[in-house]
């Protein structure tokens, strides 16, 4: 009988390189962690705030449906 092989799993970082056994292992600094929660702060932040500009400045009345097919054959007219 043949000894069943353990899978080695290949992991991947974002950009498609291969991470080693060993940079998955290693602890991250404490600086690196606070870098990351900040990061990501900051993203969170600034989709709030571009969503609520969104919700406070948009007016639905310039999305009617015969205004965009309007505005489309202006458009289109002119090239």
């Amino acid at each position: 009988m043949s000894m069943p092989i353990a899978e080695q799993s290949v992991r991947y970082e974002p950009f498609g390189e291969r991470v080693d056994a060993e940079m998955r292992n290693a602890p991250q600094s404490r600086t690196s962690r606070i870098f990351a929660r900040v990061g990501a702060g900051l993203f969170w932040i600034l989709l709030a705030v571009i969503v609520t500009a969104r919700a406070i400045y948009f007016q639905p009345w310039n999305f009617d449906g015969l205004q965009v097919a309007a505005l489309a054959r202006g458009l289109l007219g002119t090239f």
